[in-house]
This record gives structure tokens, sequence and C-alpha cells, in this order.
């Protein structure tokens, strides 16, 4: 599969669809427009994260990817606010297109990619059973930790007033959260396989049940305000390490590119678990539930480690 073509004709297609978004005013219309959008970013993300999976060291590109978002990130929280007050509700729109302009030239230099011969050959005689195991255990722990960071912060607002923060407070919270994603990131890149893949994925995993716990299983102001700024830091640690792991295991970057879906999915169903969770155990409801989701994640990578170990130990064998 040509990377290259298919990220260009992607870029273009979620430019055509978020013109007409910022064109029509037909409801209809614009959620078809935006249907389309989602299935040319789908494609976009799947095709980033297979041609970062094929470098020597991807858990090193992974989490240069994870510092590029968060920039990007904190320039487009800060251009809409400016745009809207320029242009009105379609400012929004407007960055978007300014975005996907730009992402379509960044796509003509987008590497082909296609997967090696070994590799090639390897799909053709079949990937091991242990394998694929191992990989849809990683994508589950990779579910589980997007699902507990959206359920999370759904619902950080709430959590601060019960602990009386307010909003210009919780506003310096997130700040600092955003500001915390560099300094993970740069150390994720400079960890590379040092420590293996698992020992940070791990140890990212950890902080996750324990700010779950400190955001809304405790009464504590200070603890919940340790506990949000972490959030997204030990998710630029995790993901990574995550995606490099399957790169490790999957050459062709099939697995690679699946992660984009899966926490696609788990960013989308979080602060529906965390809703119904709030509806019937309040906030302390969330949290468990959060920590619940974190301790199927570490389930989830533990098996995938006992899944790698046994394969390498077999390998050896022969």
């Amino acid at each position: 599969m040509d990377k290259r073509r298919y990220s260009l004709v992607s870029c273009m297609a979620g430019l055509l669809a978020i013109t007409g978004v910022a064109v029509f005013n037909d409801f209809y219309v614009v959620c078809v427009l935006k249907g389309i959008l989602g299935i040319a970013l789908g494609v976009l993300i799947a095709c980033t994260y297979a041609v970062m999976s094929m470098d020597d060291q991807p858990e090193k590109v992974f989490a240069e990817l994870t510092l590029t978002m968060a920039i990007l990130y904190g320039a487009v929280m800060f251009s809409i606010p400016y745009v809207t007050g320029r242009v009105g509700v379609k400012g929004t729109e407007l960055v978007e297109i300014a975005m996907f302009s730009i992402g379509v030239l960044i796509a003509f230099r987008m590497p082909v990619a296609k997967i090696s011969d070994a590799a090639e050959a390897a799909i053709e005689r079949g990937i091991s059973r242990s394998t694929t195991i191992c990989e849809v255990w990683i994508l589950v722990g990779i579910f589980a930790t997007f699902v507990m960071q959206t359920a999370a912060m759904s619902f950080a607002e709430l959590a601060g007033q019960a602990r009386g923060i307010d909003a210009h407070e919780l506003g310096t919270i997130l700040m600092i959260q955003a500001l915390l994603q560099f300094p993970a990131g740069l150390l994720a890149r400079a960890l590379g396989d040092r420590a293996g893949f698992y020992k940070p994925i791990y140890a990212a995993l950890f902080v996750w049940l324990l700010v779950s716990i400190g955001m809304y299983c405790q009464h504590n102001r200070s603890l919940f305000i340790v506990a949000t700024c972490l959030v997204n830091a030990a998710a630029t640690v995790a993901f990574p390490f995550s995606l490099g792991l399957l790169a490790n295991l999957d050459e062709s970057g099939r697995s690679s590119a699946m992660a984009g879906s899966v926490s696609n999915i788990g960013l989308a169903l979080g602060p529906a678990a965390g809703g119904v969770a709030l509806a019937y155990g309040g906030l302390q409801g969330v949290g468990w539930m959060s920590a619940g989701v974190i301790a199927l994640g570490i389930i989830a990578i533990t098996l995938a480690s006992r899944k790698t170990a046994s394969g390498q130990a077999r390998a050896e064998a022969f």
C-alpha cells in the first residue's frame, strides 16, 4: 500500500469536507461531510502510524509525534478563540482548513513506505498465534488507557468544584498538565529501548491508577491537583512505547495502524463510560471505573509480556 498516495488523498478529502462544512449550513449535508472528514482522518492516522512503525527506533519517532501533537494542540487552542473572535462561529472550520492545507503540503513528502520483501513473506506465511494474541492484548491495553484518559478528564471540572477549585484555578492546572507533556515526551525519546518496552508502559499505567484514585476517590485538594497534572504526562510516556512495541512485533505496520482506530474508539467511549459511572456512583464511581479500566490495561499488558517472553523462548530453542 502506497502510504504517500493514501495520505495525500485523505488530506485532500478532509480539506474538501471541512471546506464544505464551512460553506454549507444544511444539517444533513454537514453530517455527511463530517462523516467523510472522519473517514479521511482515520485513513491518514493509519498511514502515519504505519510509516512511523517502519523506523529503526519507532518508540523514539512516536515520542516525537506526541511532542509535535502537544505543540500543534496548543497552537490550535490559542488560534481558535482569536479567529472566532474575528470572523464568528465559522472560525473553527477556518483553522481546520489551514491545518489540512498544511497537511496536503506535507503529504507530498510522505515516504511511500511499502513493507519490505521479508515482511511481506512473513505475512504470506502467516503470523504465529502467540504474536497475534500478543498484539491483541497490547491493543486492549491502548484502548483501556484512552478510555480512562477521556473518562477522567470529562468530569475534572465537577471533581475540582467539589474540592473548592474554581474555573480559573482549573485552567492553570490544565496549562501545567499540557506543559508536563514536553518533559515526559523528551524522557520517552531519550530513554528509547534502554529499559525495554514494558517497564515504561507499566510505570505509566500505575501512575494512571494513582491518578484515578487521586482525582475522584480522595477528597483532597492537593492530591487532585497533582493527579490532574499527571494525566497527559503518563499518556506521553505510555503511547510511544505501546506503538513501538507493536512495531517491533509486526513489521508490516498493520497493528500500529490499527492502534489509531483503537485509540479513537477509546476516546469516544471514555466520556460515555464516565457518564454512566457518574450517574450510578457519583464522582467516586468515575474514579473506581477509571481505576478498573486501568487494571484491565495492566492485565492485558502483563499477558502480552508473557506471550512475548514465551515466543522468544521458543525462538531460542530452535
